[in-house]
C-alpha cells in the first residue's frame, strides 16, 4: 500500500482587512482571538511553515505560522523520547551517537543509529505494555550514509506493521500482518533535512507490542550486512494511544501527557454561525449558535477530525449571521 508524501501546506487566501469585531475574520497565523478562553494542561508541540518544531508550554496555544494546533488529549508512552543511546533503548547491530546532528527544533540532539557489520537488522526498539488498542508511532528520521528508514510495530506474536520511507523523497511504502489492522502512515517534510514520519495501526492480539526505528537499504529492506558507522538520523520517537496525526510529546524519565484543549470564545450579537478554514483547504460550518452564549471552539474543530499537527491547523474563524 502506497501512501500520499505530506509536503507542505495549502494556504487559503485571507481577507487583507481582518476585523475584530462583529462579522470579523480571526486569523490564528496571527492571533487568538479578543475574549478568547484558552487552557490545557502539559506541555505541546507546533509546526512552522519552515518545518521547525517549537514547544509550548501548559497554557498556551499550539499557534504557529501554519494555523492553531487542536487535538484530543494524549500520552507519550515512551520515556527517553530524544535519548536513543539511553539504556532504556534496545540497540540492535548498531550503536548510538548521541547529538550528532541539528533537530527539527533547531537544537543539536538528533542522534545516529550507527551500524555494526552484523548482516540482519540496524536499530532501536522497546517494549510496550497494551493490548487491542489503536496507536500511533513516529520518529523524525534524516538520511546519513542510508537513505531509507523502516518505522513499524510489531505484536511480538503475529507479525508487524510498517512504512518504509526514502528520506529523499518522502515516498512511502506500508506493510501490514500479524494482527495489525487499519495501517496507515504519514511522512511530513520538516527542517534540517528530517522527515515526521507517522504509523497508525490497531493492535488486535497479545499484551505487549515493540515500537522500532531501522536503517534501510530499500523501499523493503531491513535485513543486511552493515557497514561499520553507516546509518541514518533519527529524533523524538511516539506512542500514543489514539486515533489520528498527533503532534509530538516530549519526554525524558516519565511519560508525559498533553491534555484536551478548552478553548471557547463568546459569540457577537446577531450571529449564530461561524466558518472554520484549516490548512488543508477544508472548512466546517458550525451552525445553531446563541449569539452573547459561547462557542466552543476546540470541541468543534477536534469533532470534525481537524486541527492535527502539521496536517489541518486551524487557521481562520468568521462569523455568520
Amino acid at each position: 500500500m502506497i501512501s500520499g508524501v505530506i509536503h507542505g501546506v495549502i494556504r487559503p487566501t485571507v481577507r487583507a482587512t481582518l476585523s475584530k469585531g462583529v462579522g470579523g475574520l480571526n486569523d490564528f497565523r496571527q492571533r487568538m482571538p479578543v475574549g478568547a478562553t484558552y487552557t490545557r494542561t502539559g506541555a505541546a508541540t507546533g509546526l512552522t511553515l519552515a518545518g521547525l518544531v517549537q514547544s509550548f508550554a501548559a497554557d498556551v496555544p499550539q499557534r504557529t505560522d501554519r494555523g492553531l494546533v487542536l487535538g484530543p488529549e494524549r500520552t507519550n508512552s515512551l520515556l527517553r523520547s530524544q535519548e536513543f543511546d539511553n539504556a532504556y533503548w534496545s540497540k540492535n547491530n548498531a550503536s548510538i551517537s548521541a547529538n550528532a546532528t541539528t533537530a527539527p527544533d533547531g537544537t543539536i540532539t538528533a542522534d545516529k543509529i550507527e551500524e555494526t557489520t552484523a548482516t540482519g537488522i540496524h536499530g532501536v526498539n522497546r517494549i510496550i505494555t497494551a493490548a487491542n488498542v489503536a496507536v500511533q508511532a513516529s520518529t523524525f528520521a534524516k538520511a546519513a550514509e542510508r537513505n531509507f528508514a523502516c518505522v513499524g510495530i510489531t505484536d511480538l506474536t503475529t507479525g508487524d506493521a510498517a512504512v518504509f520511507v526514502d528520506l529523499t523523497t518522502g515516498a512511502m511504502t506500508t506493510t501490514s500482518g500479524g494482527s495489525w489492522t487499519g495501517v496507515s502512515a504519514f511522512a511530513l517534510s520538516c527542517a534540517n533535512g528530517f522527515w515526521f514520519i507517522g504509523l497508525l495501526a490497531t493492535k488486535g492480539a497479545g499484551t505487549d507490542f515493540s515500537p522500532y526505528v531501522r536503517a534501510a537499504t530499500g523501499p523493503s529492506t531491513v535485513s543486511y550486512a552493515g557497514t561499520t558507522g553507516s546509518g541514518i538520523n533519527i529524533w523524538q520517537s511516539d506512542v500514543q494511544v489514539g486515533t489520528g496525526h498527533a503532534s509530538p510529546i516530549f519526554t525524558t524519565n516519565a511519560t508525559a501527557t498533553r491534555g484536551l484543549p478548552v478553548f471557547t470564545e463568546p459569540v457577537p450579537s446577531g450571529r449564530t454561525k461561524a466558518l472554520l478554514t484549516y490548512a488543508d483547504a477544508t472548512t466546517t460550518l458550525v451552525t445553531g449558535l446563541t449569539p452573547g452564549g459561547t462557542f466552543d471552539v476546540a470541541s468543534a474543530v477536534i469533532g470534525a477530525g481537524k486541527g492535527a499537527f502539521g496536517a489541518s491547523e486551524l487557521i481562520t474563524r468568521e462569523w455568520r449571521a
